[in-house]
This record gives C-alpha cells, structure tokens and sequence, in this order.
C-alpha cells in the first residue's frame, strides 16, 4: 500500500523530580486568555479579585500571567502592567498562579461579595517542572503535569549551547540522536525506538505551531533548509510520541517546536557577535518590547560569514531577519499576532572527506603538494556552463546550499463567553531552494588515479600523446603527481507552501474538548544538474586540463576543457502534496488523575509530474492518495506532591515520499 501504519510502544513512566529538563525558563511571553465567566451560572452573589502578579526578583509585572480556578475551569490573564481582575461567585476556591517559566503558586481562598486584593509573586522555575508547556496540547499545563513525555530547553540553554545547526541542538535533547550531515543544514534526526531514514521523517520541525514544511519526500530537502535559529527563539520543546500525532503532520516519532519571542511592556535589546578562528563572524540582534499600550513587537535575526573549517575557497555566508507584531484586544479575551521571515542564506555542504586504508588502519592521506588532505571541496570548480536542452546551465556550486524566501504567518487568539475559545493560525511561504554538493567521485572509480591508470580506464591513448597541466597556471603535472575526477549535483528545489489550521475549544467542567482541522498545500520542483571535472589529489584540488592526439586522425583534442569534462540535466520534476485533517480530542483534570484522549482523521493526496528523459517534452503525469487515522491516549495519576505515574500509546501513521 501507499502508506504504512504505526504503533507506538505503551509505555509506563515514574518521575520523581524530572531533572531531564533542568533548563532555567524566563523572559517567555506567552498570552492564553481564558474565559473569565464562571462554568456554572450561579445565583449567588459574586465577589472580585484583583491584584498584579510580578517576578519575584525583578518586581516587574507578567504579562500573560494566569489566575486560574480548577474547580470551576475559569480564569483571568495579567494585562501588560502584570494587572488581573477575576469576577468568581462566593465561596471557598484554590487558585492556581502560573507563567511560562516560574513556579506555579497554589492559594486557598475564601471569596466574599465586594473586591479582594490579592497580589502574587512569582518565582523563576529553576529546574524546568513548572514550566508551562504549550506543545502537543490545547491547554497549557506545567511540564511536571503532562501526562506525556516532554523534554524543554529555554533560551538561556539555547545559548549555552552556541549551536551551527539543528544537530547540535538536538542532540541535547534526551531521546533524540541528531547527525549533522555535511555542515550547518540538513541534519539527520532520529528518535529512540523508532528507525527512520533520518531529516526529520517521523518529527517535523515546527516554529509557533505549525510545520515548517507540512509535506515530506516532494524532494530529499530537510525542513532546517528553510530555517535557521537565532536569539530570538524563547524556548524549544520536544513532545515524544503519544498524543503528538494529533498535532502535527507526520508526528509520529514526537513535534519538535521553537516558540518566538514575543514582545511586552518591558523592551529587551541584545546584540550577540562572535569571532572564530579560520575565517567566522557572526553578528546577532534582538529588540522587543512596547509600541503602545495594547501593541508589542519583537525582531530578531542574524549575519553571519564563515569561510569554513577547511581551506576550500567556498564560503558559507547569509542573513535571516525574523519577527511579529502582537496586538491585545480591547476587551483583553483574546489576541492577533502576525509574524515573518526573510532569509537570503548560502551554506556549504562538507561531503565526502578521503581516508587511505592500510590493511584495516585509517589515516590522512598526503596529497600532491605533500599536505595532508582533508576534503575535495574546491572554488577552483565555480565557474563552468555547458548547454542543455533547456539551454545554458550555469552551475552555482559555489552557493552551496541555497535559500532565499521566508514566511508569513497569522495567529489568532480569543476566548468567548460560556468558556468557549477559538485559535486559528494561517502560513504562506515560498523560497527559492538549491542544494548543491560535490559528490565522492566519478561515479566509477572514486579513488585518486596516477595519470597512467586514468588514461587507460578511460581508454584514452596514453605515453606522449597525452598531457597533464593545471590550468591556473598552464603548468604540467609531475610525473607521480595523482588525480581525481569527480561530480557536482546542482539541484533546483523551489517551494511554496499554504497552511491553516483552525481549533475550537470548549470548557465543560473539568473538560477541555476541542474540535479542529488542519489544511495545507505543498508544492516543490526537484530539478537535477550533475556534471564532472577533473582535479588533481591535494586539499581544494586545482583544475587539470587533460589534451591528447588521436593517434588515428593526429587531431589534437580536449579532454577536459579548463577541468570541466561534460555535463547533463538528469531530471525535470514538480511534486505536489495536498492535506487535510479533522481531529477530535478531550482533555479532563481532576484533582490527581489527568486524562487526554482523541482522534485524528488525515487525508492526503499526492499529485506527481516528471519528464520522461529531460528536454522531450513529454511527461508522465499521475495522482496518488491515502488516508488513515490515529488514536491517542494519556494518562497521569498524582501520587504526592512530587510524584506522578503517566502513561500514553497511540496509533500513528505516516505518508512516505512521492518523489520516490
């Protein structure tokens, strides 16, 4: 069949103090509005409580703070002075004060009629087990609380880390094995338990909850080509398994999704520069803070210029600028947030490096400068053309990986009368894509050759009548000087994707019950370039331009011409995938059980267009569709303060790549 089913493992979890996650979570600014209105419509005369809830050290308000009533599934939200009001009948409650970052506080309360005072003041959460989580679930709740899996590293640890790429993230990041691949993007992601083929096949990457690309395999590209981290990112988290394939798409491993800074009253400005050795400079910015009293705004993003780890004459070099704008509604129940990205980004992809083998012992090799060699990436290899039947190809190896484009993404927020809430988030994003790399050889022999061997593999008449030179300066080749021939793929990989997802929630006691849907659009070509030089065996191999005499006619004639030998398009392909899901899902608190249930219900449809051979105009046209369902289940029981039993399983399902 076209797509395969999954079924995760049951697993059974006892935490006592998860130091998994002991990330210090602060300066996130998250705004959830709750429904102020009591559940039940009582009677009996209501009382008020208001106050501020401030950081404990700093004594400045939290915006987005929450009070909130478990008995009675209500609350209030701080407004940008760290302000509250929550208008509850009388009686005797327990509120619970919580913000993404610090310390839930847990308050008795006896609520008489008329206005009670009540200020709080919240602490930094220092190991991580009250930090809200806002991933893989329709109602925030503190990491200690989930009944699922959840590994969570704030900003602060993002920083520690002075990461190049998603692999060295991720690799912090408990359950998850991350490779890096040839460099800064395309890293190979794997999950405990779960074989993949590596990228982010079973985790999609996600950035303020929604994917960063929602259709996989319309070409071999990762998700992080489109992506890059800056100081802008307020937290990571990592949902394994679970109840995360009812929120992402492909989720069946778990979500991986970077939160945003997000603007409030108090600004915040950062620069961040780096200097390395070999050539690197990297500038990062941060600014966010007030426009007016209901409007924030935050920006951030990066240069950076890198000439490499390795002499190549290659650089890898590029910006992105990412930001949002925030704006709360005049009633305070809800919010609208648009963000972007630009990125104009060149990356080098460091593949393959040599090795010699002497009887079963690795080592550098020594090249022909008498230099131990360490990659065949070369500048030498920029400038070459040759003609298509599609005309005039113009390799851009020099650019690497390539991306230029960016997203715009809409968020909205907002909470009803009789606890009824909605969210409604919508991305459209469209990049130029190349990815372009050497490869390991000619495809035949992928050694280095001595100039007699080359030419007699190749049957190309050998002795005299054959000469070696290098063409930046006309110079033959000695005798025992070596070669290697090898390949450059240049790859045409624009994209352009649109996607909606819409949630409706309601609160009925202690329920949330949220119906939703999820729709997307992907389209991405994948064109292929591949083409051979010929180089000699040192480090950033120089051009060797190989000319002989047909013994048969006496022509002198051009083997390889300034080192380009010959070159073709492989492939015209466009792919394009269409998906739509509905997803039905209960999740109930209770004083020491939790519980998450729900269904999700996914249809996709692949629509597949490739030339047969490249330049005939003739084309093999074809429609291909699947759908399936997943159930997902989650259970924590409280046994003391700190203390939880959770378990979770689930049924999964994934859609492989229609480009194979």
């Amino acid at each position: 069949m076209w797509y395969n089913r999954i079924i995760s493992n049951v697993g059974l979890v006892f935490s006592k103090y998860n130091l998994l996650d002991m990330n210090r979570s602060y300066y996130i600014r998250l705004l959830v509005f709750l429904t102020i209105a009591p559940v039940f419509q009582l009677l009996a005369q209501n009382g008020t409580i208001s106050g501020t809830i401030r950081d404990a050290n700093t004594g400045e308000g939290l915006i987005g703070a929450q009070v909130y009533v478990p008995a009675l599934s209500t609350g209030a939200v701080a407004d940008l002075d760290g302000n509250y009001t929550l208008e509850l009948p009388v009686g005797s409650y327990t509120l619970q004060v919580l913000f993404v970052g610090y310390k839930t506080i847990e308050q008795e309360v006896n609520l008489t009629a008329g206005t009670q005072n009540l200020s709080f003041d919240l602490e930094e959460d220092i190991l991580g087990l009250d930090a809200v989580v806002i991933t893989a679930t329709f109602a925030e709740r503190s990491l200690f609380n989930s009944p699922q899996s959840v590994s969570r590293l704030d900003a602060a640890a993002l920083g520690n880390l002075t990461a190049n790429s998603q692999a060295d993230i991720l690799r912090t990041v408990p359950g998850i094995h991350a490779e890096g691949g040839g460099g800064e993007v395309a890293s190979n992601v794997f999950v405990r338990g779960l074989p993949s083929g590596g990228q982010y096949q079973f985790t999609p990457l996600q950035v303020d909850g929604l994917p960063v690309l929602s259709a996989f395999g319309l070409n071999s590209s990762a998700h992080d080509v489109y992506f890059r981290n800056d100081i802008g990112i307020q937290n990571l988290e990592f949902v394994r398994g679970g109840v995360s394939t009812l929120f992402g798409a492909g989720s069946v491993a778990g979500i991986i999704n970077y939160t945003s800074v997000t603007g409030s009253i108090n600004p915040e400005n950062k620069v961040v520069m780096e200097w390395a050795s070999g050539g690197r400079a990297r500038t990062e910015f941060l600014s966010a803070g007030p426009i007016n009293e209901r409007t924030c705004y935050a920006i951030s993003g990066f240069y950076r210029y890198d000439a490499g780890p390795l002499e190549t004459g290659l650089r890898t070099e590029g910006v992105q600028i990412r930001g949002n704008l925030k704006r709360v509604a005049e009633d305070g129940n809800g919010t609208f947030k648009i963000s972007g990205q630009y990125i104009d980004d060149n990356v080098q992809f460091y593949l393959p490096y040599p090795l010699q083998n002497n009887n079963g012992e690795y080592s550098r090799p020594v090249g022909n400068d008498g230099q131990e060699v360490f990659t065949m990436l070369t500048g030498a290899a920029t400038e070459f053309s040759f003609d298509t039947p599609n005309g005039v190809f113009e390799t851009p190896i020099e650019n690497g990986v390539a991306t230029k484009g960016g997203y715009l993404m809409l968020d909205l927020q907002r909470s009803f009368g009789n606890d009824w809430s909605l969210s409604a988030k919508a991305k459209y994003a469209n990049y130029d894509h190349h990815f372009n790399l050497f490869l390991d050889g000619d495809g035949t022999h992928n050694v280095p050759e001595t100039q007699a061997d080359y030419l007699t593999d190749r049957n190309l008449p050998g002795g005299d009548s054959a000469t070696f030179v290098y063409v930046d300066n006309g110079e033959e080749l000695a005798d025992g000087d070596l070669l290697f021939e090898n390949r450059v793929l240049d790859r045409q990989r624009p994209m352009r994707e649109t996607v909606a997802e819409i949630n409706l929630s309601k609160e009925i006691g202690r329920h949330n019950i949220t119906v939703g849907t999820f729709n997307s659009y992907t389209l991405a070509e994948d064109n292929n370039w591949i083409w051979n030089y010929l180089g000699d065996f040192s480090n950033a191999p120089r051009m060797v331009g190989l000319s002989y005499v047909d013994p048969s006619t006496g022509e002198a004639l051009n083997y390889s011409t300034g080192g380009f030998i010959r070159g073709a398009q492989t492939s015209n392909r466009q792919h394009a995938m269409r998906k739509s899901a509905f997803y039905l899902a209960d999740q109930y608190v209770g004083d020491n059980f939790s519980l998450d249930i729900g269904g999700r219900f996914e249809t996709a449809r692949g629509y597949i267009t490739r030339e047969t051979g490249v330049g005939t105009n003739t084309f093999q046209k074809g429609e291909v569709s699947a759908s399936d369902f997943t159930i997902a289940l989650a259970a924590l029981y409280k046994l003391n303060s700190n203390t939880n039993v959770y378990l979770n399983a689930s049924r999964g399902y994934f859609f492989p790549e229609i480009r194979s």
